[in-house]
């Protein structure tokens, strides 16, 4: 308890023009529509992928590594990812209604990093010395493309939250399915504002919602979703649910949340960051570690193993365009089928039960 007064909490009321990117009243973006036509029925179990803390895409296809095997391949997959970032945020609106089979691939013009360890792995490719403060040497070379990342504020609007929340309502059919929800996560509905969204934190983590970063720098509001609450009326734990939760310290309201209600079993597999900037790290992952135990959880953390990214989204495959040449890799251009938009399954292809 001591840890969640810790937290800020999102505000309930709207904040000003000033403090806030100006929201559509009429978003532009609309929910995905349920698949029609489809004669298969409603699945037993659901196969659901939350994805919090999408960043630049490139965790979206962890369902298709994480999970045992049963799961990952003769499974029709939900995906719901969110991300709290302005800047960030159109970039996987285009990427997720391309793998909908919706619009054209974007082109990534930036390295897709979430850390400073992450943009490190790109800097010799483009000529950077990939040791010392090889981050000044990237914000230089990139510096016309960071300075071109702009918010869409048709996706700052808590109409457009809302909706794509009520996409969970309906099972995915015959195809695996991605809905993105432009928020951070939260334990309430309302309004988070988030430090240092300038355009060159962008490649080494995003913005910043909790620690001494957070009232830094450019600031923006953006609206929260309360995800315990969704969690619990749209799955159950009859479903199989692969979460990755890394929301830069949003952790320990959600999981909190779900361990007050008694609702942690609803996790499978947790694929989960802390972040001591926001509470007492070890304290959590010992409530964690004692509530997995009893609701059979698999608990993950990010490692060499799991290392923030998924195959698809590997460095060495998934890069910018260059700066200089624009050049864009084959792999970019035209990558492969497991790594596109997913392919309609047969009826009856779900596993009937958890493994």
């Amino acid at each position: 308890q001591q840890q969640q007064q810790q937290q800020p909490q999102p505000s309930q009321q709207q904040p000003s023009q000033q403090q806030q990117l100006q929201p559509s009243q009429q978003p532009s973006r609309q929910p995905s529509p349920p698949q029609q036509g489809s004669a298969c029925a409603a699945p037993k179990q659901r196969h659901v992928y939350i994805d919090m803390g999408a960043n630049w895409a490139n965790t979206l296809r962890l369902w298709m590594e994480v999970p045992p095997h049963e799961h990952r391949e003769a499974s029709i997959w939900e995906v719901y990812a969110f991300e709290a970032s302005p800047l960030i945020q159109p970039y996987v609106e285009k990427f997720m209604a391309w793998l909908n089979g919706r619009g054209e691939k974007p082109p990534l013009v930036v390295p897709p990093a979430g850390s400073s360890a992450h943009l490190g792995l790109y800097a010799k490719g483009v000529g950077c010395s990939p040791v010392g403060d090889y981050r000044e040497c990237m914000y230089s070379k990139f510096a016309k493309q960071l300075a071109n990342l702009k918010p869409d504020p048709a996706l700052n609007s808590t109409e457009l939250v809302a909706s794509r929340l009520k996409e969970a309502a309906t099972p995915a059919l015959d195809k695996s399915r991605y809905t993105f929800v432009p928020a951070a996560v939260s334990a309430a509905t309302g309004w988070l504002e988030l430090g240092r969204v300038d355009a060159a934190q962008m490649i080494r983590g995003g913005a910043h919602s909790f620690g001494k970063y957070a009232n830094r720098g450019m600031t923006m509001s953006v609206p929260t979703a309360d995800v315990v609450s969704w969690m619990v009326s749209s799955f159950r734990e009859e479903d199989y649910v692969f979460l990755k939760l890394d929301a830069e310290g949003a952790e320990f309201q959600i999981l909190s949340g779900l361990m007050q209600q008694g609702k942690f079993g609803l996790i499978d597999v947790l694929l989960m960051e802390c972040h001591k900037s926001a509470g007492d790290c070890n304290s959590l992952m010992d409530q964690v570690k004692s509530e997995a135990k009893k609701t059979n959880t698999q608990v993950l953390h990010e490692s060499g193993q799991n290392p923030g990214y998924d195959q698809c989204s590997r460095p060495r495959v998934y890069k910018p365009i260059d700066p200089v040449t624009g050049f864009e890799d084959n792999f970019m251009r035209t990558p492969p089928r497991e790594c596109g938009p997913p392919q309609a399954k047969a009826c009856g292809q779900q596993p009937s039960s958890k493994a």
